[in-house]
């Protein structure tokens, strides 16, 4: 991840953003300074709310005019990498800490929790209710919304 920053929650409900950024760095959620597998650091995590990856990470303050590149991640066993480009600041991984083990993928193969990782490009959450975040969610009559992002796959030589 190209982020340097992650949005902090509520400590009684951690699923709620508080507007804070904070530094990733030393902290599981770096993975500018230190690049990993995000398989390294699962256990490091409070097992009954995030159960893994489930952040916001801060690529920017506010969207930017052009995409720029906020993630990678690769396959050992395919090959294949995924990199993401966005305008937008703020980036979710999520990596499929809820999935079901009773979930049977191609050929046969039994997916449970950590079997996936999603990355969503997007505004700040609860920016609406984050005063200084507020203005880059509202829209007024005549507004126009754009968003863009870019999932490009290539094959690793």
């Amino acid at each position: 991840l190209f982020a340097d920053r992650y949005m902090t929650t509520m400590s009684d409900h951690p699923m709620i953003p508080t507007g804070e950024l904070e530094p990733v760095t030393g902290t599981p959620l770096d993975f500018v300074t230190r690049p990993h597998k995000y398989s390294e650091h699962l256990d490091d995590f409070d097992k009954t709310t995030f159960r893994g990856y489930d952040h916001i990470f801060a690529a920017s303050d506010a969207p930017t005019d052009n995409v720029r590149q906020v993630a990678s991640v690769w396959s050992e066993t395919s090959g294949l990498r995924l990199t993401v480009l966005t305008d937008q600041p703020a980036l979710i991984m999520y990596t499929g800490n809820w999935i079901s083990d009773k979930l049977i993928g191609k050929n046969g193969i039994r997916y449970g929790n950590y079997a996936a990782v999603a990355f969503e490009p997007q505004r700040f959450p609860n920016a609406v209710n984050i005063p200084k975040f507020r203005s880059q969610v509202l829209l007024h009559p005549g507004d126009v919304f754009k968003q863009r992002t870019v999932y490009r796959i290539d094959r690793l030589v």
